[in-house]
């Protein structure tokens, strides 16, 4: 019954994520324009490469003082938001929404970004369920996954409801 009782929860949370995402930035036209533009940028050795578990398992405080993350990843789903677009991030320790005004990356690439850290609380039933994500400042490194290889490719995870939304406005 725990097991029932919190796997409900997350459905509810990753749901309530996804649908305040969306009504937040709004939705864009359904069409992608796939850009052939894969500049490189020198990567920011000031800032540390973070892990995505990392990130999920900082506080909502310590987000708030972060100025700036650097991550590396594989870009897993895509969606179009109004003015923006959203991407999620897969590192083999987790996965992350990232926000991006300008064009995002393809499905499957492999990339570096620097951006800011910031927290969407949810409050759902008198409990906080919200989440962290990134809004991105700079793309510092793109490549397609045959042009690099970072080791062992990220662990696949079981979609959740934010996903299937997510895939559903493609």
């Amino acid at each position: 019954m725990a097991l029932l009782k919190a796997q409900l929860l997350n459905v509810q949370r990753k749901g309530a994520i996804a649908i305040l995402c969306v009504s937040l930035i709004g939705c864009a036209s359904l069409g992608w324009s796939k850009t052939e533009n894969s500049s490189v940028q020198p990567v920011n050795m000031a800032l540390s490469t973070v892990t995505i578990a990392d990130i999920k398992q900082t506080s909502a405080n310590t987000i708030a003082q972060t100025k700036s993350v650097q991550l590396r990843g594989r870009v897993s789903n895509r969606a179009p938001l109004l003015g923006k677009s959203a991407y999620e991030l897969q590192d083999t320790t987790g996965s992350i929404w990232v926000i991006a005004t300008e064009p995002i990356p393809s499905t499957g690439d492999e990339v570096v970004i620097q951006g800011k850290l910031l927290y969407q609380s949810i409050p759902l039933n008198g409990k906080e369920q919200g989440d962290s994500y990134i809004e991105q400042q700079q793309l510092l490194q793109r490549s397609q996954p045959d042009d690099v290889d970072l080791g062992s490719s990220p662990t696949p995870h079981p979609p959740t409801i934010a996903s299937h939304c997510w895939r559903s406005l493609k």
